[in-house]
């Protein structure tokens, strides 16, 4: 292992240097980028969409999880629907049966309306789990503490 690879933690994505020479990765708190000229962009418009700071974070936690990509997002729950927007009408999903209550109420009053549907089992037990399969089953949901 070199120097860099034992010091992501630290270092973090070095990849894209600042072009003002910060050691460490500022943090950008514009809401919005100027482009070059019309038609021309730096690849950042609006912070919500995406943010350099962010964008580094992504990188930095994906050198260190050995992954290919990571999302950040500001809250579990935003994450969580994020994810649930990868499945369509008539998707099930087995879900452990002590999840979160916000996730709960989002299964139920958003992922159930569009005909997705979540069932809450005792994922500690394998055999429950193979047994819960079926032809439409997409995903196991798990929720750590």
């Amino acid at each position: 292992m070199s120097f860099a690879s034992e010091t992501i933690c630290v270092q973090g994505d070095t990849s894209e240097r600042n072009p003002f020479g910060a050691v460490s990765v500022p943090i950008y708190a514009s809401a919005t980028f100027e482009h070059p000229a019309l038609g021309e962009s730096t690849g950042y418009a609006y912070s919500r969409v995406q943010n350099p700071t962010r964008d580094a974070l992504q990188r930095t936690v994906a050198l260190l999880e050995e992954g290919e990509e990571c999302l950040a997002f500001a809250s579990g729950m935003a994450a969580i629907t994020a994810v649930m927007e990868l499945f369509s009408p008539g998707d099930h999903i087995l879900a452990t049966d002590d999840v979160y209550g916000g996730t709960f109420r989002l299964w139920n009053a958003v992922s159930k309306k569009h005909g997705v549907t979540v069932e809450c089992i005792d994922t500690s037990d394998l055999e429950k789990v193979k047994a819960s399969f079926r032809p439409e089953t997409k995903a196991v949901f798990l929720e750590s503490p």
